[in-house]
This record gives structure tokens, sequence and C-alpha cells, in this order.
């Protein structure tokens, strides 16, 4: 993904929904990820950014750090399951990168193919 053309959603947490696109344009992301509302002065905690992963879903759907996936790779040798997409810089394995917290084992594990978005870890 070219990083000049990085995707981005923004969940506010007093309001628990997505910012639209006009109240997009009132905000400043700092290098470290805080953001501030420029138009009414609110930030910090109250407004969490979420970066898009550069993968669609099976759906053609856009998936986003947040996002709450399912996969199903048994007819290739792989297993199923869902997870919350993460990004971790931590990973020995994949370097900084997007990849799956599982839920049903509490592992990482790497983006799997034909995933689909199920929900959002605010609902």
């Amino acid at each position: 993904m070219n990083y000049s053309q990085r995707k981005f959603r923004v969940w506010d947490t007093l309001t628990e929904q997505y910012l639209e696109n006009l109240a997009l344009q009132h905000l400043s992301i700092d290098v470290w990820g805080n953001v501030t509302n420029l138009h009414n002065g609110s930030g910090g905690k109250e407004l969490v950014l979420e970066t898009s992963t550069g993968v669609l879903d099976k759906n053609r759907i856009m998936i986003f750090e947040g996002d709450i996936i399912e996969y199903d790779e048994t007819a290739i040798g792989g297993d199923k399951g869902s997870g919350d997409v993460v990004y971790t810089t931590s990973m020995e394995l994949y370097g900084p990168s997007f990849v799956i917290w599982c839920t049903d084992n509490q592992g990482y594990r790497n983006f799997p193919f034909n995933a689909k978005i199920i929900s959002n870890i605010h609902k």
C-alpha cells in the first residue's frame, strides 16, 4: 500500500458511532496517531483512529483495524475461526503488519484468505 494514500476511520466514543466524511474534515492527526477535532476541541481517548489494511473482504468491503472477521480456509488445508484485526510491530515472524487476534485460540495468525467482516470491536 502506498503510505501517502492510507485510509482511516475514526470511532467517536461519546456518540458511539463512526464519524462521517464532513466531520473527518475537521480532524488533525499527529505523528503519534493522536486525533483532535479542530471544530470542537475533542480528542484523546474520545476519538479512536483505525487504519485500513488495504485488503478487501470476500464481499469487497475494505477491512480496517478493529474489524472482527471470520474466515474458513479448510478447503485449502487450513483452519477456520474468527478474530479481531489488529496492527502490531512486535511480531517476530511478520514484522510490522496487520494480523488477526484469534478469539478461539487466543493467539495471533497471519491475515487469512477469504475473510468476511462480521462486526467491529465497538459493537
